[in-house]
């Protein structure tokens, strides 16, 4: 059993987004929050400022590696691995700032109506 998620880098300037990151652990938003940080304090080549989402995301692959190993995937796209416990987190980037976004798990409501006289 894991703790699975996924990670993307989004330039809300350039519309560029990078591949996908996926994490069989510590794929929760405390775990990407772990990954984040230790990623900008090894941040040495300053990837970060260049905004270039496929630089980050390698940065980030790297750093996950180190913490997870062989948990750590890429996938071209949010559906290319598992990120079914925590679903997707977006870092997006503007201008000087960065911040993480998780998109909302899609939730249906089924609802059954018993007839009259039932």
């Amino acid at each position: 059993m894991g703790n699975r998620g996924s990670i993307s880098v989004f330039n809300q300037e350039t519309g560029d987004e990078s591949v996908v990151l996926f994490r069989h652990h510590c794929g929760d938003l405390q775990g990407m929050e772990w990954l984040l940080e230790e990623a900008v304090e090894a941040d040495n080549e300053k990837v970060f400022s260049r905004k270039d989402p496929q630089e980050i995301i390698a940065h980030l692959c790297a750093v996950s590696v180190k913490q997870l190993g062989i948990a750590t995937y890429l996938g071209k796209e949010r559906t290319d691995g598992d990120n079914s416990d925590n679903g997707h987190f977006q870092l997006v980037l503007k201008e000087e700032k960065m911040w993480l976004e998780q998109e909302a798990k899609s939730q249906t409501e089924w609802y059954l109506e018993k007839e009259e006289g039932e």
